[in-house]
């Protein structure tokens, strides 16, 4: 159940490829217990109506799981090269930023969900987020000084 979100996300985002960068695990050991639990669910069928199993076994044939030193890649094998080799993603992009408008923190949101930028984006000043949606693959932590960083 834990990596359930993260499975069903890059489900969702298929063909695209899934870029999840971990903050608290090594990348090898969330790509591996990735693997194990849809591996699980296929092979136990675990109760879950986020994805049929047969819609569940066809998507995991035709994807790959990968991992580098910093995130792991969920995705169809060439969309997961292109990615590796950078020709879609800008890595390791520390900005920080006196202040940004709503519609601009939204833009990196969106940019850090999709696996274009992995941050951290620090905003010094950041506007009133209070009716921002939340995106999968985005933390937002709000530092006791009123800084917000994006990761």
């Amino acid at each position: 159940m834990k990596y359930r979100d993260m499975a069903v996300a890059a489900y969702r985002l298929h063909p695209k490829p899934y870029v999840f960068h971990p903050s608290n695990m090594k990348p090898s050991s969330v790509a591996s217990k990735v693997r194990d639990a849809i591996r699980g669910r296929l092979a136990f069928e675990y109760p879950g109506d986020d994805i049929p199993t047969d819609d569940l076994a066809q998507w995991y044939s035709e994807v790959v799981i990968k991992h580098d030193d910093f995130n792991v890649y969920i995705g169809p094998a060439e969309g997961i090269k292109d990615v590796l080799k950078g020709h879609e993603t800008l890595r390791d992009a520390s900005l920080t930023f006196p202040s940004l408008d709503f519609e601009e923190v939204a833009a990196f949101m969106l940019l850090i969900s999709r696996g274009r930028l992995t941050g951290p984006i620090s905003i010094l000043a950041p506007p009133e987020l209070s009716l921002l949606q939340p995106r999968p693959n985005v933390e937002m932590i709000s530092k006791p000084d009123g800084t917000l960083v994006l990761i």
